[in-house]
């Protein structure tokens, strides 16, 4: 059930994003040619006459538009990204579809991971095509790669000879893994502040942004004393993994890094299936 469930919101949230992730990437290309275009003709018109200014105005023209088009799309991308997450949750579980789907023979934790992996999937496929589009824009903006393909190779390399072969890899491998759990983690922080926010009698859209900033204060305020009193019992900690390894150092940071934030995910995950389960009060 709960593999219906992920395919019927997978097919809701994709559904408008999917033109957008299509477009993203060919705008993005349209705009590295336009800028291409415009170089040439302004190299062309200062090496000839000032005749062509009519093409540099022109191209300054196509330029502009297609600039305007190919962030419009990024924005378009990010806004309905948001939308859809705090969407499908707010109408498909707090509002009158909710009526409908707590009748369906799943836990209500299901409910909430379905929604918790289908966002999560759908803002990373769009962090995916954001990063993609700006690469094919700037490989398409300039001619030769030959300097970037060298920078790229001299830092790997450096960070290769820094913290070996295996260290390094196991940071890359982290860093991956923990940008994907730090999506998930800002849904579900969101789930767990409009959860809070239908405790409301009114205003609930309020109380929804109220318990997010109260979400966010406190967690900061857990994490500095934490820190706090980590540095106070050992405030030698870090001088020594850097002193022995820093590669070693590295890798638990981001493993570190990577704990807390399961810990967060598991911590909204069950405030917002506690409050679904014994404070629902649809609207």
């Amino acid at each position: 059930m709960l593999g219906k469930l992920i395919k019927y919101d997978m097919k809701s949230m994709s559904r408008v994003l999917i033109p957008l992730w299509i477009a993203a990437p060919v705008i993005s290309f349209l705009f590295s040619l336009s800028i291409k275009g415009l170089v040439g003709v302004t190299e062309y018109t200062v090496n000839h006459t000032l005749e062509s200014q009519a093409l540099i105005q022109g191209g300054a023209v196509v330029t502009g538009i297609v600039t305007l088009i190919f962030f419009g799309v990024m924005v378009a991308i990010l806004v309905m990204t948001v939308l859809f997450v705090v969407q499908r949750f707010w109408n498909g579980l707090l509002k009158e579809e909710g009526y409908l789907m707590f009748t369906l023979p799943v836990e209500t934790w299901e409910l909430v991971l379905s929604k918790g992996i289908c966002a999560t999937a759908v803002g990373c496929v769009s962090s995916v095509v954001a990063v993609l589009s700006c690469v094919v824009m700037a490989l398409g903006a300039f001619g030769d790669y030959t300097l970037l393909w060298q920078s790229l190779g001299d830092f790997v390399s450096y960070m290769v000879r820094e913290q070996g072969i295996f260290w390094w890899s196991c940071d890359v491998a982290l860093f991956v893994l923990l940008s994907l759990v730090g999506i998930a983690e800002s849904v579900y922080r969101v789930y767990a502040a409009m959860a809070m926010g239908q405790l409301f009698e009114r205003h609930r859209v309020l109380g929804s942004c109220l318990a997010y900033i109260g979400i966010g204060v406190a967690w900061s305020m857990v994490s500095g004393i934490f820190l706090v009193s980590v540095s106070l019992a050992a405030p030698d900690w870090a001088e020594f993994f850097i002193g022995t390894n820093a590669g070693i150092f590295g890798t638990l940071y981001f493993f570190v890094m990577l704990l807390i934030t399961v810990l967060q995910i598991v911590l909204w995950h069950l405030i917002t299936v506690n409050i679904l389960s014994k404070h629902l009060n649809l609207e």
